[in-house]
């Protein structure tokens, strides 16, 4: 139906007929069926199936850290989903630089535990010509006062890849790019010491680039991004 809701009828004596009720502010977004069981995907990403299950049709496994459903399917005894890459998020505050921008983190790509190439974090805004370390943790994230800004991944085995520095800039303005391949990193392509928690599908990492300002104005530091490794 339009506001999300899904009505089922006809045979039922296996109960496939028999919608689960959804929980307040969620609907159902992609629906199919098999031969006796039926399957629906919600706007939780969540993936519920019901009916027959004489093959473990119904039993909607977890999927790893940081991945979600996006598309289902139902056969005559088993049911398929397919899983979407993980969505890196950013969080936290950047430290304002000496020239008055905020300096802000990105990426293009996707991480991978098995991929040499494809994951590149950016930090944009950064003071041109100078060189900075992308600083990560498998421990989660962090708030914590540091340097005139704050540092927003756990301390607890806090890693730091090889330095890396800005071509594209203009000295002294701050419109400067650092940027580093950690499909390449975690994969020992770049030098460095990179640790086995960046090629461990599901881990999560949490990343932050820690860079060169001023004198006066201290460390540079970005927001922080936070990813799952994936396949």
């Amino acid at each position: 139906l339009s506001d999300g809701s899904l009505i089922a009828w006809g045979k039922n004596v296996l109960g496939p007929c028999n919608v689960p009720a959804l929980p307040a502010g969620v609907v159902y977004v992609a629906v199919d069926a098999g031969y006796e069981h039926s399957i629906a995907r919600r706007s939780d990403d969540q993936v519920v199936a019901w009916g027959w299950n004489t093959s473990g049709q119904c039993n909607v496994p977890t999927p790893p850290p940081g991945y979600k459903y996006v598309e289902i399917a139902g056969g005559e005894h088993h049911t398929l989903a397919r899983l979407g890459n993980p969505v890196p998020v950013v969080y936290c505050t950047a430290k304002v630089t000496s020239c008055l921008t905020v300096p802000a983190i990105g990426h293009t790509g996707h991480p991978s535990a098995s991929a040499t190439s494809g994951f590149t974090i950016s930090a944009t805004s950064t003071k041109a010509g100078r060189f900075g370390l992308l600083l990560h943790s498998p421990n989660g994230r962090a708030n914590n006062p540091f340097s005139g800004g704050y540092l927003c991944v756990s301390a607890v085995d806090l890693r730091r890849t090889v330095a890396v520095g800005d071509t594209t800039g203009t000295p002294p303005q701050c419109d400067g790019v650092l940027s580093i391949d950690m499909n390449a990193f975690a994969q020992g392509l770049l030098g460095g010491n990179p640790q086995p928690f960046l090629l461990t599908p599901g881990q999560q990492v949490n990343c932050q680039f820690w860079g060169r300002d001023t004198l006066a104005n201290g460390a540079l530091l970005t927001d922080a991004l936070e990813y799952f490794v994936g396949l």
